[in-house]
């Protein structure tokens, strides 16, 4: 039950505020309350029909007919009857209905009552098939319905839940598995089970609720599994299946975006997988086994505002390939995935958010906090902790991080602070910088800032090379920089590199991001306003913060450095925009490690380090979001302050070591002392003692008590659980306009934790070394150094040179050296691109430029040295 309660509540603050502001860029509401959809499908006349007839978590199907959106308003056809499917051949709409099958065109419909209970439809080798529930698969032909049974090896398969066809093969969903039909035999492959007593789950578990074919050729299918614990995304290939958990799992995304209660696959227009569910819709493309969580519109208060309703998101599978669900608040949804974001699921106080990834180790950053678990939408409970390593297994090292700050004004003696967890009772920060003149907060003027930006240093290094040539085109990661302020914020925001000096961010001119690593996001917020989540006084403070990372791409695993590939720095500017001078500025770094399975954790410091760090309570950790055998360890090491001060504390209400809720708790944990004020004792769990400390179980780390004998969890008897730990620094005095800057890094370590009287600080000490040098090991995967582009016509040769239809492309350029090839018009309009997939000979290929008007195009190759340039002249 870790955190359920709590996360509710934070689920439910977050549904309060969707419902209170305006949708996200590329969602289009068509109005009406509309639910249960089976299907959308927009016809060729641009018409939108709705069927009534999915189904419930009671299997029993909707019974409120056909609708139809045209000329911005929806007309009921039908007031009643299961529609569950429909299918477009040219001028005439077959919609599958359990009293038979409606055809429409002219305006007219006829229906055939020959077949019942129609439950999918398509067409496959230029005929019309239909699958039934129970009555099996039929084909149509000039003479009606004929049924074409499916019977193999003695057993008959009637119950058809879904169909999909491609040139060649019928694929087909029914409740004891998936069918291939290849137009003359039937094949049939059983799904993995897992058995239960309960036979209603190992039926859920057979049944393929759907089914679609993807660009891969991969066959995924879904079943009618419910259970969140049991797999129901499968996809065939070679005849085999793979889970997709398990397959998604070798890329460490497994556990965070796999979906459950699936209710409909979908493509989407370049055949990449679609998955509908109750909290919201999943695009996973090719090219990113992360993928999307795009419709979260519906989810995230339907399962409060009517939890009787088990509410279903689908895709439009056809037409013109937008996404449209249905929900409680707005109605139909329709939702361009294109032109959608990521960044407004946590729009307008609930902070941004965005992923650092170039490195082995990848987790969400927020723009209010540190790191958040990704969201599960309608059921708190399933919210993911993001924070992994796949070099060394797919569980997460981390829930969720935050900092927290406070101090005593100097005239009045007043604590002001803010921190946050989960934000389960409210928010003390907010997105955006502080306006200089009114010293307030705006949600509307700072709605510009609630994001965070991301950039490579590839995209840095190719733009100083390459910014003077003909046709390139300025990176918006450069263009859109947030360098200075809007109106009365401060003029001095995101750093770059002033090429003329003239403090202005001019990036045609030359001018870049000035980042460290060789990924960084950029992010800033302040804690203006009423503190919700603590009810601290408000400090006034602005703080500028970036997330990076290195990557060193040659270096193997065994490599003790290595650890610059699972290092994550993080570097806050803290500056007092207030008039209020502070004392005893405490600022805090709390983590919620929950090193894989979250329950069997030890915590502990270094002091002469700056470190803390968390471990496993034994050498395997157990569960199903555990690492296994010999699990990893993970550091936070304080780069450029000291450690002042290192506690944990319990998931619970005790009011000396539990969960804070005044101020003063907060602030006390901040100075090394328990809510009540009491000093931290050596020994036992801190309580009690002679000796005061500051230190939790710092092992024989802290030069003041190393006389005693060796302190951690271990020693003292403490069964493993959850933990939570805080490592604060201080800052005596904290002036009007001044700035306090706090770099730290999370490490994850993979050698065993042996000794806990003497742990090996070498791969912290390796990056406190680095740091201090500002010598981070780096190659990333583009190479050292980028090859200028030129424009020679012995890089590659174009030809015909002038055309007006194909083009032809050779180069002397290794295949397995071209990352991929794009073609500009004049204005810098990227028309044509490709990804190149080939790993031998050289790198030829062609394009067809005729649809495009006259004129000359630039053709780009890039290779993992660099770029090449031409030009062809369209005739």
């Amino acid at each position: 039950m870790k955190k359920i309660i709590l996360l509710a509540i934070l689920s439910f603050v977050y549904s309060q505020f969707y419902a209170q502001n305006k949708l996200p860029k590329g969602v289009e509401v068509l109005g009406t309350s509309i639910y249960k959809s089976s299907f959308f499908l927009k016809d060729r006349q641009g018409v939108l029909w709705n069927g009534q007839g999915s189904l419930n978590t009671n299997n029993i199907r909707s019974n409120k007919g056909l609708l139809q959106y045209k000329n911005g308003q929806w007309n009921t056809i039908y007031n009643t009857g299961i529609f569950t499917d429909a299918l477009e051949i040219d001028s005439t709409i077959y919609f599958a209905n359990y009293s038979g099958i409606y055809q429409y065109a002219n305006s007219q419909f006829t229906i055939d009552n020959s077949v019942s209970l129609a439950t999918s439809i398509t067409s496959y080798k230029q005929k019309i098939v239909v699958g039934t529930f129970g009555g099996g698969l039929y084909e149509k032909s000039a003479n009606g319905y004929t049924k074409i049974p499916i019977s193999i090896k003695g057993i008959t398969y009637d119950s058809i839940y879904s169909l999909f066809a491609d040139a060649n093969e019928l694929w087909i969903g029914t409740t004891n598995g998936l069918i291939k039909y290849d137009g003359l035999n039937f094949s049939q492959y059983s799904l993995p089970i897992n058995y239960s007593n309960n036979r209603y789950i190992v039926n859920e578990q057979k049944a393929v609720i759907s089914v679609v074919k993807d660009g891969d050729g991969k066959v995924w299918v879904a079943n009618y599994n419910f259970q969140d614990s049991l797999d129901c995304l499968f996809f065939l290939e070679n005849g085999q299946f793979t889970k997709a958990r398990d397959y998604y799992t070798t890329q460490c995304h497994g556990k965070i975006l796999l979906p459950y209660n699936i209710r409909r696959l979908a493509l989407d227009a370049k055949e990449n997988l679609m998955i509908s569910m109750p909290w919201g819709i999943l695009h996973l493309t090719k090219d990113s086994i992360i993928g999307k969580q795009i419709a979260d519109i519906k989810g995230r208060y339907s399962f409060y505002k009517s939890p009787a309703y088990y509410s279903v998101a689908y895709c439009a599978s056809k037409g013109d390939r937008k996404i449209y669900t249905d929900n409680p608040i707005h109605g139909v949804v329709k939702i361009d995935y294109k032109t959608f974001s990521n960044d407004v699921l946590f729009a307008n106080g609930n902070g941004a958010l965005n992923i650092i990834d170039i490195n082995d180790l990848k987790t969400t950053v927020t723009n209010i906090g540190v790191i958040t678990p990704l969201e599960a939408s309608d059921n708190p409970s399933r919210n993911q902790p993001y924070f992994n390593s796949p070099s060394i297994g797919c569980a997460s090292a981390m829930y969720s991080a935050a900092i927290w700050m406070g101090g005593i004004e100097e005239s009045s003696g007043d604590l002001h602070l803010a921190a946050e967890t989960y934000r389960q009772i409210g928010m003390d920060f907010k997105p955006g910088p502080i306006d200089l003149v009114t010293l307030t907060y705006d949600s509307v003027a700072n709605s510009f800032y609630n994001k965070i930006w991301k950039i490579n240093r590839q995209t840095i290094d190719e733009f100083i090379a390459n910014r003077n040539q003909p046709f390139y085109v300025i990176p918006k990661e450069i263009l859109e920089w947030p360098a200075h302020g809007k109106g009365n914020f401060t003029q001095n925001l995101a750093p770059f590199v002033d090429i003329d000096n003239n403090g202005i961010y001019e990036p045609l001119k030359g001018d870049y991001p000035k980042i460290k690593g060789d990924q960084m996001l950029w992010w800033v917020f302040n804690d203006l306003g009423k503190h919700t989540e603590t009810a601290g006084l408000p400090i006034g403070v602005e703080v500028h913060g970036s997330c990076y990372a290195y990557y060193h791409k040659d270096l193997p695993t065994t490599d003790s450095n290595y650890v610059i590939n699972q290092t994550l720095f993080f570097d806050y500017k803290i500056i007092n925009r207030s008039k209020s001078n502070y004392n005893n500025l405490s600022v805090g770094i709390w983590n919620d490690a929950d090193l894989g399975n979250y329950a069997d954790d030890y915590v502990g410091c270094h002091v002469t380090e700056n470190t803390g760090y968390i471990y496993n309570g034994d050498d395997n950790d157990e569960g199903r979001n555990g690492f296994g055998k010999n699990p990893p360890h993970l550091f936070c090491k304080l780069l450029n302050q000291k450690m002042e001060s290192f506690i944990y504390y319990n998931h619970n209400m005790d009011p000396v070591n539990g969960i804070p809720n005044a101020p003063y708790d907060f602030y006390n944990y901040m100075n090394g002392k328990w809510q009540n004020g009491n000093d931290l004792t050596l020994g036992n769990n801190g309580v009690g003692g002679s000796v005061k400390t500051k230190y939790m179980y710092d092992g024989s780390t802290n030069p003041a008590t190393n006389q005693m004998p060796c302190w951690n969890e271990k020693s003292v008897g403490n069964s493993p659980s959850d933990r939570k730990f805080l490592m604060s620094t201080q800052m005596p005095s904290f002036k009007s306009d001044s700035i306090f800057e706090i770099e730290f890094a999370y490490i994850i370590d993979t050698n065993p934790m042996d000794d806990l009287c003497n742990v090996d600080m070498t791969l912290p000490g390796k990056i406190q070394n680095w740091y201090n040098q500002n010598k981070f090991p780096s190659k990333p995967y583009y190479g050292v150094g980028l090859k200028n582009i030129v424009n020679s016509k012995n890089d590659f040769l174009i030809y015909p040179n002038p055309t007006n239809g194909l083009v032809n492309i050779k180069t002397d350029v290794e295949s397995k050296a071209v990352i991929g090839m794009q073609v500009f018009d004049n204005s810098g309009k990227c028309i044509y691109q490709m990804l190149n997939t080939e790993n031998s000979g050289t790198f030829n290929t062609s394009f067809d430029i005729n649809a495009y008007a006259s004129g000359i195009y630039l053709i780009k190759i890039q290779t993992t040295e660099g770029a090449l340039i031409g030009k062809v002249i369209k005739e």
